[in-house]
């Protein structure tokens, strides 16, 4: 907001003053120098600043210029005149030639001298000021004015000064804080429990002159609201350790003016003069200042009772002690107990100033006597008291609070600016809120103030709230003190203090029914009851007052307690009593204060607390009295506008006689804005002043001065002066105000309008009393209504007369006073006209019952009303009733589509919709008592609906009648239709608890009948939102505990959902739904039986639930809700844990039926798990008959899920999929059964239901292992415990590790642990998902090099291993390495049957693995090896500085009938410990699959002759290399070899030779070429040698290297040395094209030309 244009005084705009100049520009003021023109005197002109703060600002010069002309002091500026300009004022001040300290130290550094010569000058004036009575409150550098040249200094600026001797500061805004923030004292920041005296002016000296020495202020601030921090928390740096120059004394004068608390600072201007003087001479005479002892004369001579407690030390440590307990989180409620006067709220508000200085908000409210029935009254002033502090943020801060308030309040926000009107000046207008019935109004309130208080509770800023005067308590505020304190509502970082008169209440007092109520529910509770001061504490008090030492007054003390009884608020009047009466002096010659204990004594004062005030009151002026009893019946506060309107006399008069009562102590501002008093012409909207009484004790003393009579008339005149505030100004914050007056005076109205009106606000008031649920209220204002009428109204007044009797009806039922229904509802039902206007009688006394537990009488009261309106049901409704209801609905619907349904018209039938309303009351009743009622209710009012027109009561039918098409008439599509519909209706209605309940009716009970159950699980959430924002408890808890439900369903994760299910029933608690809480509470067991916290997992008994228990009460009381529960997861549980027969005896026993929930998801895992159950028991059941109708059940279940299965797939096809495996399974068809299995846990897996996944792998993995198809089952079961473990279920994984040890256990082997860390492995955790990808590429790889490949490169990638070879034992058992693999050395290489030797295997290692067949790990190799000797000494090891090795053994078969197929080896030279026991784990069973495919895959690969590659491998290897080489663009060389004249070997000697000669070419032949090629025999005496990578020359190399090698190698045969020669052709691959045929035809033309030209000899191709 732009400012306003200043008022402008350089123009000569003020007659009879020449301006000269602007000197001082400041907020609010400005000031000019000046010429008065009459005298041509110089002077100052004071005006105002900005027209915006022109009231305040005006009555702050009004205000100052009073004062000044009072102090006619030579310290004090002399003021002149008040003029004004255009209604403004403006000040004439003396101008002596002076500037302010302010501005002269900017201008140059005063010496210490002259420091303390102005020190001692300032110490003067502020003496002199409050030797006048008059406190300054903004001493600072720029209000102090100095003529350096003549040595003068004036005080200047009295706007804010008080003439009280006490002040109590409100909490101030740091933007518009009285005073200026550098220098304010910390009792002036308003956030201390400290009033304001004259000793606030010491501070800000000290803070002058800090600054004077130092050259900076106190404390370092970024922002204006940390100087209340600093000034109340932190201690400045003294001024010797800013400037060592300055001397210490007058460092620790500065520091005794800036103590925190006033009682340590200097007590009298005198004292510090005196200091300082000492200080001057010193430093005139010596030079120098030695230390002394401070405050030797500082002796106070005026009477100040210390604002210190005495006595209360402990009591005061319990309070912060149990604070300490809230900061780190916690709820406390401290009730603080005592006699009147006991000093209860001084206590409290003790920890005010630590409990504030740790950041925490400190708020309190005190309840009043005579607004006893004034809904929430001390609540509401401890929220505006915040709501007060909040408004002093900054923009910045406040916005971000405002963001806090609406995201917790949300839509609902203006029911708590309807109880707290200044929320509105935080949050801004909010839109108003739905109406709704009682109960969910009464639970929405209690939710919607509960996330308010959560707000400004937090560990940043803990809330504590102080509840004064508990015994005037109203029911409402009771109930929120409950709330406050519920430890089922996490209410941390809050502290609720409150305190009572415990002499006032007695057994049965509403408080003590609250306190125990609070107690049986747990809450902590700390109580302090207050005693008297004893002897000890009166002397420390007598003590410091009169600055005596405590022998002295010890007689006095005794003489106090004796009169009081040590009642702290009784003895401080008695001092005030005795120090007026001059019993009590100050001896200006003795310098110290006197007493005259003889006089005390004679005189007859009483020792009665009230007769003391009532005296005190009647020396008043009596027209101050006056004001003051009518001050009294207003209340313990009241507002300056109220007493003017009451007392109808001028402000001005008012304000005098209140100021009389100011002095004396009677009274206190609430704030300084008391000054506004001193205007002229204030209307009454802007007498904003709050004042209230010093004490309760003081009210009363006022109170009871008036005679009976006096209050009732004073009670009814304040009442009917009130009225028009209320009716004309539409001040709604008065209308219980208002009420109770005129209540209190109604016996003396004697006019029968007076009596009508009256009768409207008391209805007005019980109607916004229960609108803010503060029933009991309620209850009283109506009864009053009603206390109003009689007979005669029902003729005169009828509607008002209905009104009464059916809200008051209300009120009694919903504060259950059940007693005081019938005074109500009887003659409500008596003379009601019509009945349509009984109905809402009716529904209250439906209510009534319900509340009360009589469900039965409801039911039959209500059914005679419902057939009267048109809605007849039977005595007692039946299955075969709803079944021809449902027939006639449908027979109704049949040529009605769901688009002339959703068109329908609003329903305007009076009675029906009165029926509608009705019913809805009865349906939880019927529900238990009639479960059959209920359908029959809904479908009913569905044919209604099509025939009248849709009702917002009825709109959720729709949703229900589309689940029982759906769940019991399998029409999964129109149910959803109808569903749909639902949802579509309650559009029309901007009513968000039917959204809340309609959103919960079609994703709890419809729409996973078509669509995937994730997709109901957020808007459960929103439907719980809903419901819980609008006080609808009872759907909140069901759209929670579904909720619950479908998240297990969804296959959440159990550690994610047993936190989620501990949220929900911390919530539940809080709502107070029992059942719902033990529903969930069966769920938290179900969970914990799942992760293994339970001792039998199979049992549905621990820490949250015990079955035996719960089952046999739920049976006594028959819910159906929570037997459902009972049943279904202890079936659940016996079946997963492999208790199949009390699965069975379970389910056959079941209370409920397995498919009976209303449409829930729960009734389609009924028909899966009741089918696995039955086939479970199948195979071993004896008995035919019993097999054939176990078949049977299974067989129906499937019909029932294969039609769910087609509807929604994807919730449905697995469970039908899984079923349907295990039929296979009891039929004997393993392998399709096998497939099914597989095929249910992949669909289960991608809808994430990761329990059914684990269950599907599982029932395959048991059905192999039963079968003993171990290498089968040992998979699965690994698998299906990885699934479990993921999904948490750590009992399922102990279960199954329990029942198939010898599989699981056949997947790890064991070796003893060493010293070097040589460990063994278990079955543990691993990537499930890549060891089974890994596993399938190796079972379907059908070429031997690269199943070679795939498994080197899976060990080297699962172990993170830096190098890995794999070893194979060949046909004549001899070992070679076939494949090799580096982590960061590209594709793996197939080695050509490479021997094993010290150059690429530790030989030891080697040596232990092939003989012992156990697996090694070893964690440093660098380190000696118990099992292994030496090794860390092996050449391999050292040279290669391998760390970690892992060593594999590839066994097929078990037991005896171990074979060894070959070997993996892995190493990794980088870091030790590098192969993890989970490592391990996926190595042993990649080993176990490799095995058995090895073996198959090397005879396949192989020739058995030759022991070379056969020609089926070299076709499929040359194929996967020609691809390489494209892709790489790689050359590729192919050689063909034929051994020459190979007819004749085996013609002369025989084909044996000429098998042998065969078989010792191809080993030459492979051993001549480089690892990377690869040899094959193309078939009878010819082979190929196929060369990657390899260019024209390398290529021509081997082939002559291999035909040379050959031609030199003789052959021996029966002592005959044969010559061998061979014939070779070479050809290159071409072109990226070139098709295999085309490459091997040329190297085959080739070779023929080689055989052509001689033979032994290489020819290349073309």
């Amino acid at each position: 907001m732009s400012s306003a244009p200043p008022i402008d005084l350089a123009g000569g705009n003020l007659p009879g003053y020449s301006v000269k100049a602007l000197i001082f520009d400041g907020d609010p003021t400005r000031i000019y120098r000046a010429r008065r023109l009459s005298d041509n005197m110089p002077v100052l002109l004071k005006s105002i600043a900005q027209e915006q703060t022109l009231r305040e600002a005006s009555a702050c010069l009004k205000h100052e210029f009073e004062m000044a002309k009072r102090l006619q002091v030579s310290s004090v500026i002399r003021v002149y005149s008040l003029e004004n300009i255009n209604n403004t004022p403006v000040v004439v001040l003396e101008d002596f030639g002076g500037d302010s300290l302010d501005n002269l130290a900017k201008q140059r550094r005063f010496s210490l001298q002259e420091i303390l010569q102005i020190a001692i000058k300032l110490a003067q004036g502020i003496g002199e000021i409050h030797q006048a009575n008059i406190i300054h409150k903004d001493i600072n550098p720029s209000n102090i004015v100095f003529n350096p040249e003549t040595g003068v200094l004036k005080i200047i600026d009295f706007g804010i000064s008080s003439y009280l001797t006490r002040e109590q500061a409100a909490i101030a805004n740091a933007n518009v804080l009285e005073g200026s923030l550098p220098y304010v004292s910390p009792e002036q920041t308003g956030r201390m429990n400290r009033s304001i005296d004259y000793r606030t002016d010491f501070y800000s000296m000290g803070a002058t002159l800090y600054e004077l020495l130092t050259g900076r202020h106190l404390f370092e601030v970024s922002e204006a609201i940390e100087w209340f921090h600093s000034h109340i928390a932190k201690q400045p740096t003294p001024p010797v350790d800013v400037d060592p120059l300055i001397p210490l004394p007058v460092s620790n004068i500065i520091m005794k003016l800036l103590a925190k608390m006033a009682e340590d600072r200097y007590q009298s201007a005198q004292g510090i003069q005196n200091d300082l003087k000492h200080c001057l001479d010193a430093l005139s005479e010596t030079g120098k200042i030695e230390p002394f002892e401070l405050g030797r004369q500082d002796i106070p001579n005026r009477f100040q009772i210390p604002q210190r407690l005495y006595g209360r030390k402990k009591e005061v440590g319990k309070l912060l002690s149990v604070f300490d307990q809230v900061s780190q989180g916690e709820n406390h409620l401290v009730l603080v107990s005592g006699y009147s006067g006991i000093g209860k709220t001084c206590a409290i508000k003790e920890i005010y100033k630590p409990v504030t200085e740790r950041r925490a908000h400190f708020i309190s409210g005190k309840f009043d006597q005579l607004h006893r029935n004034v809904p929430y009254s001390a609540i509401v002033s401890a929220l505006r008291d915040l709501m007060r502090q909040l408004l002093t943020e900054n923009e910045e801060q406040l916005g971000q609070w405002r963001l806090k308030i609406m995201d917790a309040l949300g839509s609902n926000a203006q029911l708590m600016v309807e109880l707290l009107r200044e929320l509105e000046l935080i949050i801004g207008p909010q839109t108003s809120v739905q109406d709704l019935p009682p109960l969910e109004a009464e639970q929405r309130f209690y939710l919607v103030f509960h996330s308010f208080i959560r707000v400004f509770s937090a560990a940043e800023y803990p809330l504590v709230v102080f509840l004064d005067d508990l015994q005037w308590a109203d029911n409402a505020s009771l109930r929120v003190l409950e709330l406050l304190t519920n430890p089922d509502l996490n209410n941390r970082y809050l502290l609720v203090i409150g305190a009572y008169r415990d002499n006032e209440v007695q057994t049965g007092h509403p408080f003590l029914l609250t306190l125990k109520t609070i107690r049986e529910r747990g809450a902590p509770i700390d109580e302090i009851q207050l005693q008297p001061l004893n002897r000890g504490n009166l002397t420390e008090l007598l003590s410091d007052t009169l600055v005596s030492d405590p022998e002295t007054v010890t007689p006095l003390a005794e003489l106090v307690e004796q009169k009081t009884a040590g009642n702290p608020f009784f003895t401080e009047e008695f001092l005030k009593v005795l120090h007026k009466e001059g019993l009590i002096s100050f001896s200006q010659i003795e310098r110290r204060w006197t007493w005259q204990l003889d006089q005390i004594q004679a005189q007859q004062m009483t020792d009665n607390l009230v007769e003391l005030m009532t005296a005190k009151l009647k020396e008043l002026p009596k027209q101050t009295l006056e004001l003051l009893e009518l001050a009294a019946c207003i209340g313990n506060r009241f507002q300056l506008r109220s007493l003017v309107v009451v007392s109808q006399s001028p402000a001005a008069n008012i304000s005098k006689h209140l100021f009389t009562a100011m002095i004396e102590g009677v009274i206190a501002p609430i704030s300084g804005a008391y000054q506004l008093l001193e205007l002229d012409g204030l209307k009454t909207e802007d007498l904003t002043v709050e004042f209230a009484f010093a004490h309760d004790r003081i009210q009363q003393a006022a109170y009871s001065i008036l005679d009976r009579n006096k209050r009732k008339e004073a009670h009814l005149n304040i009442g009917r002066l009130l009225l028009p505030d209320l009716i004309l100004f539409q001040n709604k914050d008065i209308l219980f105000e208002v009420t109770n007056h005129l209540n209190l005076g109604s016996e003396l109205i004697q006019d029968e309008d007076e009596f009508i009106q009256l009768c409207q606000l008391n209805i007005q008031a019980g109607m916004r009393a229960k609108n803010s649920t503060a029933y009991h209220a309620a209850l009283d204002y109506l009864s009053k209504a009603f206390s109003f009428t009689n007979d005669q109204w029902w003729e005169s007044h009828y509607d008002m007369k209905l009104s009464i009797h059916t809200d008051a009806a209300e009120a009694a039922y919903l504060s259950h006073q059940f007693e005081k229904l019938d005074m109500f509802i009887d003659p409500g039902l008596k003379h009601a006209r019509s009945l349509l206007d009984k109905v809402d009688l009716y529904i209250v006394l439906a209510s009534a019952m319900v509340a009360q537990g009589k469900l039965r009488e409801a039911v039959d009261m209500t059914k005679p009303v419902l057939a009267q309106l048109g809605h007849p049901y039977p005595a007692f409704a039946t299955k075969k009733h709803v079944i021809i209801e449902l027939i006639k609905l449908r027979w109704a619907l049949r040529n009605t589509s769901i688009a002339q349904i959703l068109n329908l018209p609003e329903m305007s039938d009076a009675q029906h919709i009165a029926a509608n309303a009705l019913g809805a009351r009865i349906a939880r009743a019927a529900l238990f008592v009639e479960p059959n009622l209920l359908p029959l209710m809904v479908l009913f009012s569905a044919r209604v609906q099509l025939k009248f027109g849709h009702t917002p009561e009825a709109v959720t039918t729709w949703g229900v009648y589309g689940m029982i098409q759906a769940s019991e008439l399998g029409k999964a599509d129109k149910g959803f239709e109808y569903g749909q519909l639902a949802m579509k209706l309650v559009d029309r209605y901007e009513n968000s608890t039917l959204r809340g309940r309609a959103i919960h009716v079609f994703n709890g009970m419809v729409r996973h009948w078509k669509e995937p159950i994730r997709n109901s699980v957020d808007p459960l959430w929103d439907a719980y939102r809903l419901s819980l924002e609008n006080g609808d408890f009872e759907y909140a808890a069901l759209a929670l505990s579904v909720l619950a439900v479908y998240q297990f369903d969804t296959g959440l994760g159990l550690n994610q959902w047993r936190e989620n299910l501990e949220e929900v029933r911390t919530i539940l608690k809080s709502l107070n739904q029992g059942n719902q809480t033990q529903y969930i509470e069966a769920l938290q067991q179900f969970c914990d039986n799942l992760t293994g916290k339970a001792d039998d997992p199979s049992i549905l008994s621990g820490d949250f639930y015990d079955i035996e228990s719960r089952y046999s009460q739920h049976k006594d009381i028959n819910d159906a809700s929570l037997l459902v529960v009972d049943e279904d997861y202890s079936i659940l549980l016996s079946y997963m844990f492999g208790d199949h027969k009390t699965a069975l005896k379970q389910r056959k026993n079941a209370q409920v039926s397995r498919f009976k929930s209303g449409g829930f998801y729960r009734p389609v895992r009924s028909f899966m798990i009741d089918s696995l159950i039955r086939l479970a028991n199948i195979v071993d059941e004896p008995n035919t008959k019993v097999k054939r109708k176990l078949m049977k059940a299974v067989i129906r279940n499937q019909k029932a899920l294969k039609k769910l299965s087609i509807s929604c797939p994807d919730n449905y096809q697995n469970k039908y999929e899984l079923v349907a495996a295990d039929l296979l399974r009891v039929e004997g068809d393993h392998f399709g059964a096998h497939e099914l299995y597989d095929k249910s846990a992949k669909l289960a897996a991608a809808q994430g239901f990761i329990h059914e996944q684990a269950l599907a792998v599982e029932l395959c993995g048991a059905m192999h292992a039963r079968a003993e198809r171990d290498t089968l089952a040992t998979p699965y079961l690994i698998q299906a415990c990885e699934l479990y473990t993921r999904w948490g279920s750590q009992a399922k994984v102990d279960d199954i590790h329990y029942r198939y040890p010898h599989l699981l256990s056949q997947a790890t082997n064991t070796v003893k642990k060493s010293a070097a860390g040589t460990t063994t492995a278990h079955m543990a955790s691993f990537d499930i998902t890549s060891l089974m990808k890994a596993l399938k590429a190796i079972a379907e790889e059908k070429i031997h090099s690269r199943m070679v490949e795939v498994i080197v490169a899976s060990a080297v990638e699962f172990a993170g291993a830096q190098h890995g070879i794999l070893i194979l034992r060949d046909a004549e058992g001899k070992y070679f390495i076939e494949g090799e693999a580096d982590v960061d050395g590209g594709t793996p290489r197939i080695l050509q049957s490479l021997p094993v030797t010290s150059e690429n295997i530790p030989q030891a290692l080697f040596h232990f693995v092939t003989r012992t067949l156990n697996s090694v790990v070893i964690r440093d190799a660098q380190q000696p090896v118990e099992e292994i000797p030496g090794l860390e000494l092996d050449q391999y090891i050292q040279e290669n500085k391998v760390r970690s090795v892992l060593c594999l053994p590839i066994v097929s078969g078990g037991g005896d009938e171990k074979e060894l197929n070959g070997v993996i080896y892995l190493e990794n030279n980088l870091a030790s410990g590098t192969f993890t026991q989970e490592r391990f784990d996926t190595l042993e069973i990649i080993g176990m699959a490799a095995a058995g495919r090895l073996e198959l895959s090397r005879k396949a690969a192989f020739d058995g002759l030759t022991g070379l590659f056969n020609h089926e491998y070299f076709q499929n290897m040359l194929s996967q290399e020609i691809a390489i080489a494209i892709r790489h663009e790689r050359e590729l060389a192919l050689i063909l070899v034929d051994i020459d004249h190979f007819k004749k070997f085996n013609d002369n000697w025989g084909h044996q030779l000429g098998d042998l000669v065969l078989r010792e070419v191809a080993q030459l032949i492979k051993a001549t070429c480089r690892t990377s090629d690869i040899v094959a025999r193309y078939g009878g005496e010819e082979m190929v040698v196929i060369l990657p990578s390899t260019d024209m020359e390398s290529a021509q190399d081997v082939a002559q290297r291999i035909r040379a090698c050959i031609e030199s190698h003789p052959i021996s045969h029966e002592g005959n040395s044969l010559s061998v020669t061979i014939s070779l052709g070479l050809s290159m691959l071409k072109t990226p094209n070139e098709p295999k045929t085309s490459l091997i035809e040329r190297a085959d033309q080739a070779l023929y030309r080689s055989k052509e030209n001689g033979r032994n000899q290489l020819t290349i191709a073309d």
